[in-house]
C-alpha cells in the first residue's frame, strides 16, 4: 500500500522461526523500513492491556492500508484476522486485532484480509475464499472526537453477479470514491475478470465486468 511518500510493504510468512509474517513501512528514497509491524495478541491481564507477539504461522502482511500518519491496517491469510494499529504520540497503543470490524459467518478458509483498501472513511476488505467463491466486505467509518473513538460500521456484503466456486472473487480490491473494482482471478472459466461497483448513497451495485 502507497500513501504520499510512505509505503507499507507486507511480508507473509517472514519469520524463520514461525512464518508468522511482518510489515514494513518505508519512506521514499530509503532502504531501510522506519516502522516494523508484526500480529500480535493483547494481554488483558494487565492495565493497560500490553501487546504480545504472536509466533503463529498467521501468514501476516497480505493485505495492507495506510489509513493515515501512524494509522495502519494489516491483514492475514490464514488466520481471519484484520491488524488495526494505530499511534498515541511517540508511543504505540494495542488496540484489539479486528478493531470494530466483524465477518458473518466466518469460514476457517475464508482468507478475510487478504486484500484491503481504503479511501476516506471507507474500507474495502477481500475474503477469496468466502463460501469457496469469494467475497467483498464493506466499511464505513464515523469519526470520533478522538481516532480511538472512531466506528466502523458494515455497509455491504458484495459478490459478484453469477459467482462460481472457486472463483476467487475479493483476491484484490481498489476504491475511489464511490466506485469498487474487485478482481476474480479464476472467474470466466479461469480466464480471471474485474468487477466494477457503483455506489448510490450507501447501496452498491454491480455495473461492468
Amino acid at each position: 500500500s502507497q500513501a504520499g511518500s510512505r509505503i507499507l510493504a507486507g511480508a507473509a510468512g517472514l519469520d524463520s522461526f514461525s512464518e508468522a509474517g511482518e510489515a514494513f513501512l518505508y519512506n521514499t528514497g530509503t532502504s531501510t523500513p522506519s516502522v516494523t509491524l508484526k500480529p500480535f495478541t493483547l494481554d488483558t491481564s494487565v492495565t493497560p492491556n500490553v501487546m504480545i507477539d504472536d509466533t503463529q504461522s498467521v501468514q501476516f502482511g497480505v493485505g495492507t492500508a495506510i489509513v493515515g500518519e501512524g494509522h495502519y491496517i494489516v491483514g492475514t491469510r490464514d488466520y481471519e484476522t484484520i491488524y488495526n494499529f494505530r499511534r498515541r504520540g511517540p508511543e504505540w497503543t494495542a488496540l484489539s486485532a479486528r478493531d470494530g470490524l466483524t465477518f458473518p459467518a466466518e469460514l476457517p478458509t475464508s482468507k478475510v484480509g487478504g486484500s484491503v483498501a481504503i479511501d476516506g472513511n471507507t474500507a474495502v476488505i477481500g475474503a477469496q475464499d468466502f463460501g469457496d467463491q469469494g467475497a467483498v466486505f464493506v466499511f464505513t467509518r464515523t469519526p470520533g472526537a478522538e481516532p480511538a473513538l472512531d466506528t466502523w460500521t458494515q455497509q455491504a456484503f458484495l459478490q459478484s453477479d453469477g459467482i462460481q466456486l472457486g472463483d476467487g472473487f475479493g483476491t484484490s480490491v481498489a476504491i475511489e470514491g464511490n466506485r469498487l473494482i474487485v478482481g476474480a482471478p479464476a472467474s470466466c472459466d479461469g480466464a480471471g475478470a474485474a468487477y466494477v461497483f457503483e455506489r448510490l448513497v450507501n447501496t452498491w451495485t454491480q455495473e461492468a465486468v
